[in-house]
């Protein structure tokens, strides 16, 4: 792989990321690297050091993003770097996107792949390429406001541990996360009077047991945040929500009654802040005044100890940076859940039923955009038999609605973030099978995450289809707006969907053999168009070019019992379905839908009526509730995806003879399509 480091372009931002080490580690591994020359001369690391760890050197920053297949940073890329990342291209960096949509927009709009160091997980829901800027960060706070206390940088004139016979300065720390257990670890060494905030009992017991009475602990309250962020000379805002924006813990109503001269370091600006009053600042000019109170809140606090910061990070990132160019982005996505979650932008798609639709609106978590699908065209190759399905026919304003994995993924996240803070009964984990067991005494556990087919462990019922989907994006001449194909193939199912990309730039999923999907996968793109062209025939339109290939296996898998005790199992951790009607998210979604349904039942009451038992009940309803609903479409699903690839005569010619019942008997039509919208309850 060519790998790209071009030098920071943020005001004041020195740190690169790449050291001369990994350089020479990923250049043994066979790999091109390319750094723009200058990345690192600031903390000296000089080019003729990137020079001799095999790296290639580069004017321009341009050079670099037009060459690469990968581009490793450090901060978020700015409007002009934005512009030069491509369909084709791998952007991994920090990205911090929640409080910043017009960067989210134009990653979409790049088409790139882009992964996030701040989402990416370890055991236990860890965030490993966070933590070491936390770190740092969080220590620097502490210097930070030691210095602007002073009278001469416009602070109250405070020395932050006081003298015999003067207290020390008060601090409060807004979160006991990394930034604010680094903080906390400064402030006592400076010998300040501190006192910390969390909503994590846990993590306060653990403060409480490691400081004792140096520190006061308190559980998050408002009125308390209130009351003691009025009497303190510092406030650290340290508080993180994992790929969100900061709750916003001090409104301006509580910095007007702060102390004149006392000072705000807000940690968490990167995320949007968690002060009313904040706003991003740059180590240039670093601070403002609010109401006479100090604020602090510069961007990339890490930066002005770049040297240090550089190791710190390139330490963590240089394992994924590693496995990304040595199995490829997909791979490396697919085998690393961990990884996984880092994925913030990608072009992929995702089919929704209207049905799921109406679920999400419920909650005002539908995307503001996507792609509609107002006719469905179904047919077999060579064969007789077709059908038409339009939207006309049953009265709805769409059958179906394709939309990005990212842009459901972030409007879900900011729907969550805006209820979570007044539902406390809620807490969430990301435990992969190769983590260590985590215990939880939580009274009810909702499993939601099973792994793609091949990697499932818990293989109950269901079957091995012998087939691989290969999607990608294929752009056609003169395609109908806001129709859907199905064309079913003598080796499976041959889907070309609409996407976000204009009319003519379709999503594409063919189902095939693993052995002849693997030969798709790797014909030339002129080569893999003409057999798609010959399989599909010309009622489409001229198919023009292909891109962003790749494989998925597929399966059918699913839990006789979906409850045990107080645990719960729903979407694909419940059952993984074979992609051929598109159902899978949509009946996870109907789970998780109907679930809430039955948990808001006990948990919105009084906590004696959360027992076990009732829990239980609970659960054991909703299961039964399901079952009507999983059948039909488990079934469903299974028929089509043995059926519409067996060759057998009899079956193809009653395949013909389905698909025509279906266009010349409207009430089967009908009953078929709303079984696919809304399911079966």
């Amino acid at each position: 792989m060519i790998i790209g480091v071009p030098q920071e372009v943020k005001n004041n931002e020195f740190r690169v990321g790449l050291t001369p080490g990994n350089v020479s580690g990923l250049c043994k591994q066979g790999h091109t690297v390319l750094v723009q020359r200058g990345a690192g001369e600031q903390i000296g690391l000089t080019d003729e050091s990137y020079r001799i760890a095999g790296a290639s050197l580069i004017d321009s920053a341009a050079e670099v993003f037009h060459k690469a297949e990968m581009i490793v940073k450090v901060k978020e890329p700015q409007a002009q770097e934005c512009a030069m990342l491509r369909e084709d291209q791998i952007l991994f960096t920090y990205l911090h996107l929640a409080p910043d949509p017009k960067q989210t927009k134009a990653l979409l709009d790049s088409g790139a792949t882009c992964i996030a160091y701040e989402t990416v997980t370890a055991v236990n829901g860890a965030l490993p390429l966070l933590a070491p800027m936390s770190e740092v960060a969080g220590r620097m706070s502490i210097q930070a406001a030691a210095s602007h206390l002073e009278k001469t940088h416009g602070g109250l004139g405070v020395l932050m541990a006081g003298v015999p016979g003067v207290s020390p300065a008060k601090i409060v720390i807004l979160g006991c996360g990394v930034v604010g257990r680094n903080a906390l670890q400064m402030a006592v060494g400076m010998g300040a009077d501190i006192c910390i905030f969390d909503r994590d009992i846990d993590r306060l017991r653990q403060i409480d047991m490691h400081y004792g009475n140096r520190v006061r602990t308190f559980y998050s309250d408002n009125l308390l945040i209130e009351q003691e962020v009025c009497e303190a000379d510092v406030v650290i805002g340290a508080v993180l929500l994992p790929g969100g924006a900061a709750p916003k813990l001090v409104t301006h109503e509580m910095v007007k009654k702060m102390k004149p001269g006392s000072v705000v370091v807000d940690v968490a600006i990167d995320q949007g802040g968690c002060f009313e009053t904040s706003r991003p600042t740059t180590h240039a000019d670093p601070t403002f005044l609010v109401d006479d109170v100090l604020h602090y809140c510069v961007a990339n606090m890490p930066g002005a100890v770049a040297r240090t910061s550089t190791f710190a990070l390139t330490n963590a990132t240089y394992p994924f940076v590693e496995a990304l160019a040595n199995r490829g982005v997909m791979k490396a996505l697919s085998i690393d859940h961990h990884l996984r979650n880092g994925l913030s932008v990608h072009r992929g798609g995702i089919a929704l039923s209207h049905g799921s639709k109406l679920l999400l609106d419920t909650i005002h978590a539908w995307p503001t955009e996507c792609a509609d699908i107002h006719r469905v065209h179904v047919s077999q190759a060579g064969r007789f038999g077709r059908a038409l399905m339009t939207r006309e026919e049953l009265n709805q304003e769409a059958l179906g609605h394709i939309i990005r994995y990212r842009d459901i993924h972030m409007t879900l996240r900011q729907t969550l973030r805006s209820i979570q803070d007044k539902s406390t009964h809620f807490k969430w984990l990301h435990i992969g099978k190769e983590d260590n067991p985590v215990s939880t005494n939580a009274k009810c556990i909702v499993h939601a995450e099973g792994g793609l087919f091949k990697t499932q462990d818990w293989v109950e019922s269901g079957r091995d289809y012998g087939q691989s989907a290969l999607v990608g994006l294929v752009e056609v001449e003169n395609a109908a707006p806001y129709q859907a194909w199905e064309r079913f193939t003598s080796e499976g199912p041959l889907a070309v969907l609409p996407s976000h990309y204009g009319p003519h730039i379709l999503n594409l999923v063919w189902c095939g053999s693993p052995e002849s999907s693997q030969q798709r996968l790797q014909l030339s793109d002129t080569d893999f168009l003409e057999s798609l062209q010959k399989e599909f025939g010309s009622r489409i339109g001229r198919f023009l070019k292909i891109q962003d290939r790749r494989l998925y296996e597929l399966g059918l898998n699913y839990r006789k019992e979906i409850t045990k005790d107080n645990e719960v199992w729903i979407g694909n951790a419940a059952q993984t379905l074979h992609p051929v009607a598109g159902q899978g998210l949509n009946l996870g979604l109907r789970d998780a839908f109907l679930l809430a349904e039955k948990l808001v039942g006990v948990f919105s009451g009084a906590a004696e009526n959360q027992t076990p038992g009732d829990i239980q009940h609970a659960l054991e309803s909703y299961a039964q509730s399901r079952k009507v609903d999983r059948t039909t479409t488990i079934g469903l699903t299974d028929f089509m995806a043995r059926v519409f690839t067996s060759n057998l005569a009899p079956v193809v010619i009653a395949r013909g003879l389905a698909l025509s019942a279906l266009q010349w008997l409207p009430p089967v039509k009908t009953a078929l399509a709303r079984q696919m919208m809304f399911g079966r309850r």
